[in-house]
């Protein structure tokens, strides 16, 4: 059993890039878990699903589209808060949210390797590491972030996220714990989608 999953950012990258990327951390059955609300788009179509889903089956990942469990922008009304923005805290009590980490354990007890896929590179500006892999930490599995040919760990992104919003963290009255808590928050209202 892998207790270990990874994420990345297609960003801007050509496709063959992204591929050669993804190369390095193939590990037997590999699987592309692609957690975007949307997985389209007309400025980097080479990462449209169905593309995307071809091209990475001839290389020997398999594609798994995860959008409505992990998605970013949710149909579900309880997801959102009261400023008609996605709260990342709702939305992680959601039962097609839960279903989505049951499917990763799963995955994991049966040794597959997952690579959790969204758009931004950053995962520090990314619902995949505010969300799901603070999620998936929580239940006690590894996550390493793929950040061009780097990876760090959740606890090191966390770090870096705490120090991004020091200037509006109470470092003085609150303990580590409750720091992380406070940078997820701002976190969560820069880029949780937000209903217009």
């Amino acid at each position: 059993m892998l207790n270990t999953v990874f994420t990345i950012g297609h960003g801007t990258a050509k496709l063959q890039s992204f591929i050669d990327n993804l190369n390095h951390y193939k590990n037997g059955e590999t699987y592309i878990i692609d957690v975007r609300s949307v997985p389209y788009s007309s400025y980097v179509p080479q990462f449209n699903a169905d593309y995307l889903k071809t091209e990475l089956k001839k290389f020997g990942f398999h594609y798994v589209p995860m959008g409505k469990e992990f998605g970013a922008r949710r149909l579900e009304f309880e997801a959102y808060n009261d400023n008609s923005q996605v709260d990342f805290n709702k939305t992680a009590l959601l039962d097609s949210f839960q279903n989505g980490i049951n499917r990763i354990k799963n995955g994991l007890a049966l040794s597959c390797n997952l690579i959790l896929m969204c758009s931004e590179k950053d995962p520090l500006e990314c619902h995949r590491f505010a969300l799901i892999s603070r999620a998936l930490s929580k239940e006690g599995i590894a996550v390493n972030h793929i950040i061009d040919n780097d990876v760090i760990s959740q606890e090191q992104a966390e770090e870096e996220l705490v120090i991004k919003y020091q200037s509006k963290i109470d470092f003085l009255f609150s303990s580590q714990a409750e720091q992380i808590e406070q940078a997820y928050a701002l976190l969560n209202n820069a880029i949780g989608y937000k209903k217009v």
